[in-house]
């Protein structure tokens, strides 16, 4: 054969900081079967793959301290299409059992090529919200007519409203599920006392 000539590169770029898919910053992820989305990870050099994910979930937008931190496997081969993501949900990832209720936490994401060299960080304060925030009662008015109105600021979804004579008595579901945040309704004239209370899946 005619001689060939080939050439070495030892330089291993690591792969490109990624993009984040999901969730919106802010959002509430109500389960644990909610998921983190990201974009898949590239590299620079021709034939190197990405093998790994590493997520970092914290309550301190710093990173100080870590509810998650957990590595897995990246699909071989990756997805592709322009507007292809990987979903990870956050009862796959260890640890996740640690992420307290209606609290706020921050999350972060980085690669691994197949020659062990990581990307960088994702960065932009990627945060959700996780479980359901309970109501939080804004208005509570008696109208001209009787009727009394209360209103709250936190949305969810299937409203209810219970009553009882006593705050340790039992309660009783007399409203919902609703879709709104606001009821008006006319107290029962054979009931001189009592107590409401709203509550949303």
């Amino acid at each position: 054969m005619a001689a060939s000539t080939f050439y070495v590169n030892e330089t291993n770029t690591p792969p490109h900081v990624m993009t984040i898919a999901g969730p919106p910053k802010g959002a509430t992820l109500r389960t644990a079967a909610g998921y983190l989305s990201w974009f898949p990870a590239t590299d620079a050099d021709i034939g190197d793959e990405i093998v790994q994910y590493h997520i970092q979930i914290s309550d301190d937008p710093a990173f100080a301290t870590f509810k998650v931190d957990t590595q897995f496997a990246a699909p071989i081969p990756p997805p592709s299409g322009e507007y292809v993501s990987i979903n990870r949900p956050l009862h796959m990832l260890d640890g996740y059992g640690t992420l307290g209720t209606i609290s706020n936490f921050f999350w972060r994401i980085r690669a691994q090529d197949s020659r062990f060299s990581w990307s960088s960080w994702t960065s932009g304060g990627e945060w959700f919200i996780y479980g359901v925030p309970p109501p939080n009662p804004a208005n509570f008015t008696r109208n001209a007519n009787g009727s009394m109105t209360l209103s709250w600021d936190v949305g969810t979804e299937n409203w209810y409203i219970q009553w009882a004579p006593a705050v340790t008595g039992v309660w009783q579901t007399i409203e919902g599920p609703m879709g709104v945040n606001a009821w008006t309704f006319t107290p029962d004239s054979n009931a001189t006392s009592g107590f409401y209370r709203i509550y949303g899946e």
